[in-house]
């Protein structure tokens, strides 16, 4: 073991200089993750699962680019044509590379955030378009961190993929008035936006759109049918629950089905407008769709394979079909609606999916990325272990501001922005830290499911907490092992 002193650490940093590839063949020898991985959070069997549920937005169905610029303009014209902001905001447009799931808008001081699972704020935080300085940052909330208490009532977090084109709009928008040198407040405007949007679902405007066309909005998925058909075959019961009208679910059925009719009959139960995530604790009866869309008045005894249904609560679902709720699990995109309450209210077990982290895993497993991970992993350990050795400050600070520029460097790969949905330089984002604790498991699509036997097992991996950190290397040797790599650091 060698002597963590000031020649050792100046050794080290020499070595780094003249070689910027120095660990760069050890990282990009590591194992490859898969864009179609699902990933565990908690053992999770399927061995013991019985009854599988699917919310329809971004889970059997997935949007294309065009959704989000539809929700865009249609935000801004409810602005301008309802709310009186000035005409000229009509020629904005929707960028679909700022923003990112899980952001925050604070309604005080109109800043947009990225916050890890302790609520500290990564920087730097934008105001419209516009970054904002770490002074400004600490003068506005009085340091790097805010409490649990103020996040909750002035904190508005973007919780799907839904509101991408919401949080672009309000950052425009905000920009817009600031060019203008327009005196507003920023709750106005979040309220404004947050209106906008509610109303486009409330009035079913956008329901209404997308299904007059839904190939215009909806990426094919030809492994639809085959997914739903193997769980029928396998001997599992399938429902779909989501909070979208019967109309729009059934047009966008019919296409990803091949124009199937009687797509109905892929599944077991068809729960919609089912007002999730109130529909885990209200006491409420199901109703009965009828083909025109009116609702029967005669009383649901049983649920009938191909049939549809609004309304119910949880307690009413299970009562009728009468599954185990620890034999099911929920598949969704939503935290709150998917993810938490299922949890909260039963014991069904949830698989979070995340359309993301196809975008991540491939930015991720590039060599370039992994080389500079791996460097930047170096160096945070020299840093750690150099700190308090007083004569070698230029090396110390050198180390911190390499660390600092690969930082910046490995975020804006991701997001130009604001970096990855899951994580800040240190810690699992606010969003993640929900998937972490509420999802069982998680992957990209549903579609990844295919490749895994009913009976498969999903594993999660040992987790090592920092006082058990001298662990850590054993883990990456046995990933030597296990993958056959050379060289294996004795």
């Amino acid at each position: 073991t060698a002597t963590i002193d000031a020649a050792f650490i100046s050794k080290k940093v020499e070595e780094l200089k003249k070689n910027d590839k120095l660990i760069q063949d050890f990282v990009v020898g590591l194992p490859r993750l898969s864009q179609t991985q699902i990933f565990a959070n908690a053992d999770t069997s399927l061995e013991y699962i019985d009854h599988y549920g699917f919310d329809y937005d971004y889970t059997l169905a997935t949007y294309n680019s065009h959704l989000p610029h539809l929700i865009y303009d249609l935000g801004l014209r409810y602005l301008v044509e309802e709310l009186g902001y000035p005409p000229e905001l009509r020629s904005l447009k929707y960028d679909p590379n700022f923003a990112v799931r899980g952001l925050h808008i604070d309604k005080i001081t109109g800043y947009m955030v990225k916050m890890d699972e302790y609520n500290k704020l990564q920087l730097p935080l934008y105001r419209g378009r516009y970054p904002i300085t770490t002074q400004e940052t600490v003068e506005a909330y009085g340091g790097m961190r805010v409490s649990s208490a103020y996040a909750k009532q002035n904190m508005l977090m973007l919780k799907d993929l839904f509101a991408l084109p919401e949080a672009c709009l309000y950052a425009d928008v905000t920009t817009a008035l600031m060019n203008t040198k327009t005196d507003y407040h920023p709750s106005y405007v979040v309220n404004d936006i947050s209106e906008a949007i509610e109303q486009m679902h409330e009035t079913e405007t956008l329901h209404k759109t997308i299904a007059i066309e839904p190939a215009r909005y909806l990426q094919p998925n030809p492994d639809l049918v085959k997914y739903l058909t193997k769980l029928r075959e396998s001997g599992k019961n399938v429902f779909l629950l989501t909070n979208s009208p019967f109309y729009f679910v059934d047009a966008g059925m019919r296409y990803l089905t091949g124009e199937l009719s009687s797509w109905t009959e892929l599944f077991d139960v068809v729960v919609v407008k089912a007002q999730k995530p109130k529909f885990y604790h209200r006491k409420s009866h199901f109703r009965q769709v009828n083909p025109d869309g009116t609702l029967s008045l005669q009383p649901v005894k049983s649920f009938e394979r191909g049939e549809v249904y609004t309304g119910g609560g949880l307690e009413e679902f299970h009562r009728l079909t009468g599954y185990s709720e620890s034999r099911v699990i929920y598949m969704g995109d939503q935290i709150y609606s998917d993810l938490v309450e299922p949890q909260k209210a039963a014991q069904w077990k949830t698989a979070a999916i995340i359309k993301e982290l196809a975008h991540e895993i491939l930015n991720m497993d590039c060599d370039g990325f992994r080389s500079e991970l791996g460097k930047l992993l170096y160096i945070e350990g020299l840093v750690a272990e150099g700190q308090g050795i007083q004569t070698i400050d230029d090396d110390i600070e050198w180390l911190k501001d390499e660390r600092n520029r690969i930082r910046s460097n490995l975020k804006t790969k991701i997001n130009p922005y604001f970096g990855s949905i899951f994580r800040t330089s240190t810690c699992r984002t606010s969003f993640f830290s929900h998937v972490g604790r509420f999802a069982d498991i998680y992957t990209s699509s549903i579609n990844n499911f295919l490749k895994y036997p009913t009976n498969y097992c999903f594993y999660a991996n040992r987790s090592f907490f920092p006082h058990e950190a001298g662990f850590n290397n054993l883990e990456t040797i046995m990933h030597h092992v296990l993958y056959n790599l050379d060289n294996v650091d004795q």
